[in-house]
């Protein structure tokens, strides 16, 4: 019961309130990056179906990684922000990280900033 009522409310979510930031990139680059490389790691079609049924990895993918303060602007940048958050908490999950969920959110914010970050100018003082 519980797994119905949470898949409902998170396609609400997804059809109703997702849409109006426009972060799909991150939804579907996170989503097919998590089974792609879950596949890989366990070479096991079930941890596939646990993908697809846990909403641990809904919540994710559709609530935290797209928050649109932490998350980028481009879609380009969307799709690497959610693969890359997909790759660190498998990694992660790999090794037996407790938290490694958190800890992928933690690691693709800081990708991020990665990405957004330029040089400083340099100043060159005239003589």
């Amino acid at each position: 019961m519980g797994l119905a009522v949470s898949t409902m409310l998170l396609a609400v979510w997804i059809i109703g309130g997702f849409n109006v930031w426009r972060k799909w990139a991150v939804f579907f680059s996170f989503l097919v990056t998590f089974a792609v490389l879950g596949y890989a790691f366990y070479r096991d079609f079930t941890f596939l179906g646990f993908t697809y049924l846990n909403s641990t990895v809904y919540f994710i993918a559709a609530i935290m990684l797209p928050e649109p303060k932490t998350s980028p602007v481009m879609p380009w940048k969307q799709a690497l922000y959610g693969a890359f958050a997909a790759a660190l908490m498998l990694v992660l999950q790999n090794y037996g990280v407790s938290y490694a969920e958190l800890f992928g959110i933690v690691g693709a914010n800081l990708f991020n900033a990665a990405l957004k970050w330029k040089p400083a100018a340099r100043v060159i003082p005239v003589t």
